[in-house]
């Protein structure tokens, strides 16, 4: 069966620490994730060594998951460094991004990149980039592979954005097929250009482009969880990134721990837990829990002294 599957993590050196342990959120990423930028007060590449520095109007502000990126629309940015893995060349790679478009300064009506990767400059410029296009009859989202103008794949359609609100957006380069998804389903696939190479080196950016002319298409509002994959997502791997995360917590409660998140109502979900993060066995606490509200919780038993519990809850895809 697929499942979401979402963590936290709580180590429990002892009991008697267990009651002033603080959770800390995990994701169960896909195979393939070559570069994660979580904006944890930061621009690190949380799984390579792909950093990032922030430039013009950048900060931090709270995110999907924590904290994230948050852009003025019109100067900041994230300028990366390509330690390699941006670079696919022919090979099929995804670009996914948590995306909140701002209401303040202007909203949808001016073009904003999500993420770009260039390589030379225009008309045989090479790369990638995913982005929103404004002046449409309805909003527009743009995923772009190419190595000139005469071998591109330039794949955009209408997609439902508001602003002010979070939406999963993920650019799917599969051969000489494009695809786009938001919020975990399938907006549509154009199939163009052949062997396109997108190259190696050149810059890469978050929240913005950099163009013949310049820095342009500055991102307005928050950017959150940003990541690439060396290979193409399948839709359901696309549908687990692209639904809400629920929300853990992890506290000692007299006598138990209690494991408590965000849910929706008549969906199932497991608690598993392991005694560590180097194994893909998962323990089940209990049975299937159906949830009735927002809030469902689950406990468990102290382990015993000098050990540890990692927590997991997991939802069937409907």
């Amino acid at each position: 069966m697929n499942t979401c599957k979402w963590n936290t993590i709580l180590p429990l050196v002892a009991v008697i620490a267990a009651a002033s342990a603080h959770p800390a959120m995990a994701d169960a990423l896909p195979d393939g994730v070559v570069a994660l930028w979580r904006g944890e007060g930061n621009a690190q590449d949380s799984i390579g060594q792909n950093h990032g520095s922030l430039v013009g109007g950048t900060s931090f502000t709270n995110g999907i998951e924590d904290q994230c990126f948050a852009f003025n629309g019109t100067s900041g940015y994230v300028e990366l460094t390509n330690a390699g893995d941006l670079d696919f060349g022919t090979s099929n790679f995804t670009v996914c991004a948590w995306a909140f478009f701002a209401s303040a300064g202007g909203g949808l009506s001016s073009d904003q990149t999500l993420f770009q990767k260039v390589l030379g400059s225009y008309p045989n410029d090479r790369g990638y980039f995913l982005e929103y296009v404004s002046g449409e009859p309805q909003p527009v989202l743009r995923f772009m592979v190419r190595d000139t103008t005469s071998n591109a794949n330039d794949f955009m359609l209408p997609a439902p954005l508001r602003v002010d609100q979070w939406f999963h957006i993920a650019g799917v380069r599969s051969g000489n097929v494009n695809r786009i998804y938001l919020n975990g389903a399938l907006l549509g696939e154009q199939q163009a250009g052949s062997n396109i190479d997108v190259g190696s080196g050149g810059t890469a950016r978050i929240g913005g482009l950099l163009s013949l002319t310049g820095d342009a298409r500055f991102f307005r509002g928050r950017l959150d969880e940003v990541s690439l994959y060396d290979r193409a997502l399948s839709a359901d791997q696309i549908y687990r990134l692209g639904t809400m995360k629920p929300t853990l917590s992890v506290q000692a409660v007299s006598d138990q721990i209690e494991i408590s998140w965000t849910s929706q109502s008549n969906r199932s979900y497991e608690i598993r837990y392991s005694g560590t993060l180097h194994t893909n066995a998962w323990t089940p606490l209990g049975g299937p829990i159906l949830a009735t509200g927002a809030v469902s919780v689950a406990y468990d038993s102290f382990p015993g002294a000098n050990t540890q519990r990692f927590y997991q809850v997991v939802s069937p895809v409907p």
